[in-house]
């Protein structure tokens, strides 16, 4: 018998209730006889394991679907070098037949909501198009072809979620998988579901506002808060409404669907959300908790004196008070404001309800919860990740040319990071020193790039640095 754990006790015993209520156990029946032993239809997330009974000659096997790492990411920061393993490690572990799950053991269904949220962390460092190319039809195919409901997991099995975050899928993944692959037909196929599901939050709204799903179902909106979740999950399900409505301009723009009346649509639920939640007195929305002004901010309806504060706001606390989606909204929303520095404390914080806590403690995957009360290896909160290479390397290739254009910090340390891209791969490094800052671009292949005013065509394998020396 071989019964397996993420967790032990002090006294070197299994701590099985993490990975769920019931254990994740093997149990072989042998003749008497010698014979090489494995599970053929099963794997488990574990890090411990313990046999029970006569065995030699262990091994550990890594399983998940042959997609390449094309990626890499260096730093000084040991939080930081962790964040992007750890982050890979998780997505490996739930890569399974073309379904991206949640986690390795206790549930393994393909939740919708972390799915979306690291498609473009998986876009970004893995070979992994064709991989989700798939998972998009089982997206599609669960899809409710009356209502529009789009399922909390695909293939559907279960499971729970709300419309916004878990349901957005069927936009944000196609709309990110064009950004990555510039692919238009994927943006032609899904078009269709994505009306419908416009549709079907608009079915679901009143006065402006996304305020249930399913009779009897979930509605969440942020899920796994270091505290009980109270921003608001109308406020946070019509913030998906109208991310899916902008992205639907953009889309039917590429498409040429120039009379859709998406735009319209956006300016709408916005005015009916700034109505609901916004407090002009103190310029916030829903008091600021939990990020909710972060939200705003990433919509357009908030203003600099907004930014500045929940800049402040997280400047003194040094750690998250937010969700799956909180998160990666609120690190995407101070980089792109002029918070660089701000948005680096966080992502490398190491004490509270930070991943550097997380390193502390020896975890080697994301967990579930900030606090590590359930589950040691999910990839939702990877999301964020994908700032280190959009946003503090600032790599960019979309257009017709590369672009470098790392967000302005001035906090010393050492990143450097390489992706592919579709002018082949990219390393960029980037120190910060006493002397100011230095930044260097190399190509595999020939290309032209730009780097704020400057343009220069780099030849493959060559490389180009830029030093400054005040800030």
């Amino acid at each position: 018998t071989v019964l397996h754990a993420e967790r032990i006790h002090e006294d070197m015993t299994l701590f099985v209730r993490s990975a769920g209520e019931l254990p994740q156990k093997d149990t072989y029946i042998s003749d008497g006889e010698p014979h090489f032993c494995m599970t053929k239809f099963v794997f488990h997330g574990f890090r411990y394991f313990e046999i029970t009974g006569p065995a030699e000659d262990v091994e550990v096997l890594v399983i998940h679907m042959d997609i390449p790492e094309t990626a890499h990411f260096r730093s000084d920061s040991e939080v930081l070098k962790f964040l992007y393993t750890a982050t890979v490690r998780s997505l490996y572990a739930n890569l399974h037949n073309g379904v991206i799950s949640d986690c390795p053991h206790r549930e393994r269904l393909g939740y919708t909501g972390d799915g979306q949220l690291t498609a473009d962390v998986g876009l970004t460092v893995l070979d992994s198009a064709s991989f989700y190319e798939k998972w998009m039809r089982d997206i599609a195919d669960s899809q409710d072809s009356i209502s529009g409901h789009v399922q909390h997991t695909a293939p559907f099995m279960g499971g729970g979620g709300g419309p916004g975050g878990w349901g957005g899928a069927i936009v944000i993944v196609p709309y990110i998988f064009y950004l990555h692959t510039d692919r238009l037909d994927i943006l032609e196929t899904y078009y269709p579901y994505m009306k419908k599901y416009i549709s079907y939050m608009e079915s679901r709204s009143e006065d402006g506002l996304v305020v249930r799903e399913e009779e009897k179902g979930w509605c969440l909106g942020d899920w796994c808060t270091p505290e009980k979740v109270a921003i608001p999950e109308p406020f946070v399900n019509t913030y998906f409404l109208i991310k899916a409505l902008d992205y639907m301009v953009e889309i039917a723009f590429l498409l040429g669907d120039f009379d859709a009346p998406w735009a319209e649509k956006s300016a709408v639920v916005r005015a009916k959300l700034r109505e609901h939640y916004y407090d002009a007195e103190k310029n916030t929305y829903c008091g600021g908790v939990q990020g909710a002004d972060a939200f705003a901010l990433d919509l357009g309806i908030g203003d600099v004196p907004m930014a500045e504060a929940i800049a402040a706001k997280y400047e003194a606390l040094g750690e998250f008070d937010t969700g799956i989606f909180g998160t990666d909204i609120l690190i995407r929303v101070l980089f792109e404001n002029g918070f660089g520095d701000t948005a680096l404390k966080l992502l490398t914080a190491d004490t509270g309800n930070s991943f550097g806590t997380w390193l502390r403690r020896g975890e080697t995957t994301l967990c579930e919860y900030w606090d590590g009360k359930a589950s040691h290896n999910h990839h939702m909160f990877g999301a964020p990740r994908r700032y280190l290479f959009s946003h503090l390397l600032g790599i960019d290739d979309r257009g017709e040319m590369l672009t470098v254009a790392p967000a302005e910090i001035t906090r010393k340390g050492f990143y450097e990071g390489a992706v592919q891209t579709k002018f082949g791969k990219v390393t960029v490094s980037r120190k910060i020193d006493g002397d100011g800052e230095t930044i260097t671009v190399k190509t595999e292949e020939e290309a032209f790039f730009r780097y704020k005013e400057e343009i220069a065509s780099l030849g493959a394998g060559e490389e180009i640095s830029f030093k400054f020396t005040n800030f």
